[in-house]
């Protein structure tokens, strides 16, 4: 018997809507794929948004509704991606009943995990995309998977619910799979012209120094407009600012884990035999890119004449009425610095020892 190459199962996962959550997990697994890794993406939200997001039907009649509540094994429900290492079981909105067709049923919290028996040999990564909630299907996700990925919005409404997160993560590590484990935080729509942005990077270094990936997913609209062709956006635009902080990503994962970095350029090439393909950057260049727009932003909010707010939000004159965000209440330190009014020490610190955080 064939062994089975399967590396990692990772659920990104964020009970937060709009944080970036399915845009980081159909291009996380579609940049594994390019990087030469079998990777399949199984979409838990009714929404169905990565499906579409990648050309899929979404009213297929094999989703993943299908294989929770018996009717196909998982085998028969995978469908096939404009990637050839990239694989999608899809979601609609039958999914909603499942939480409800699912309530009395004997170990509900492992049906996606006992459906995974059935995973190709072949399949390297599994990729949950998980709705953003804490119910029923991401339990399931929890369950099944190897570790967690967290896309946090350089924002502060973002932060706030990361302790409701790792809360139900510790939950779930404690009774259902105590294997579990945080594979990292990244920090999506990236804007350097923020301060806030830079007050929650500092903060989210502050605590969470070896969680955090260094890479940071700018704001692109790249990475907006490639769902509606119902592409990733490494097919989509793969020079542009979105693809190349994707296929970073992949690659400081792929070095944590102790794997093999992929030759992005003879990847792309492979992809683009037409293209003259330039090399992009690492994650290394892109973390020092990050560095330095901040180191920028922080000289700008000490020059004079500018006021002294904890969440000053600072833009260019060639802003747009869609650039402005609403600066929200935050507490500030004596020294005038952002400070959240929530305990991320203790947060912190429950990675770290795996106790539970107080409700």
């Amino acid at each position: 018997m064939t062994q089975s190459k399967l590396r990692k199962r990772i659920s990104v996962a964020n009970q937060k809507g709009g944080v970036g959550k399915t845009t980081t997990s159909v291009n996380f697994a579609a940049s594994l794929a390019a990087a030469g890794h079998k990777s399949l993406l199984i979409d838990l939200d009714p929404q169905g948004n990565a499906s579409s997001g990648l050309g899929l039907d979404r009213y297929s009649a094999k989703t993943i509704y299908d294989v929770l509540i018996g009717r196909l094994n998982l085998e028969e429900s995978i469908q096939s991606t404009a990637l050839e290492n990239l694989f999608v079981i899809p979601a609609n909105q039958n999914l909603i009943g499942a939480e409800v067709e699912l309530i009395n049923a004997i170990s509900r919290e492992r049906k996606l995990k006992t459906a995974l028996k059935n995973l190709p040999e072949d399949i390297e990564f599994v990729i949950f995309d998980c709705p953003p909630s804490l119910g029923l299907l991401t339990i399931n996700a929890f369950t099944a998977s190897d570790s967690l990925l967290i896309p946090i919005q350089c924002e502060y409404y973002a932060m706030e619910g990361l302790g409701q997160l790792l809360n139900t993560f510790q939950i779930v590590k404690e009774d259902l799979n105590e294997d579990l484990k945080i594979e990292g935080i990244v920090l999506t729509m990236f804007d350097p012209r923020t301060k806030l942005t830079h007050e929650v990077v500092r903060e989210m270094k502050s605590h969470f120094k070896d969680e955090l990936y260094e890479t940071a997913v700018p704001r692109n609209i790249k990475l907006s407009e490639a769902p509606s062709f119902g592409k990733p956006v490494i097919l989509y635009d793969h020079e542009s600012k979105g693809a190349t902080a994707y296929m970073s990503l992949v690659e400081e994962f792929l070095k944590r884990n102790s794997l093999p970095l992929p030759d992005w350029r003879e990847k792309l090439a492979a992809l683009f035999p037409e293209d003259s393909i330039q090399e992009s950057p690492g994650a290394e260049e892109l973390a020092a890119e990050t560095e330095s727009q901040m180191a920028e932003l922080e000289e700008a909010a000490e020059s004079p004449g500018r006021v002294k707010s904890g969440v000053e939000l600072s833009f260019e004159s060639s802003e747009t009425s869609a650039d402005r965000e609403v600066a929200v209440s935050a507490s500030e330190t004596e020294s005038g610095e952002w400070k959240s009014p929530y305990a991320l020490e203790r947060i912190s610190e429950d990675i770290g020892d795996g106790s539970s955080a107080d409700a």
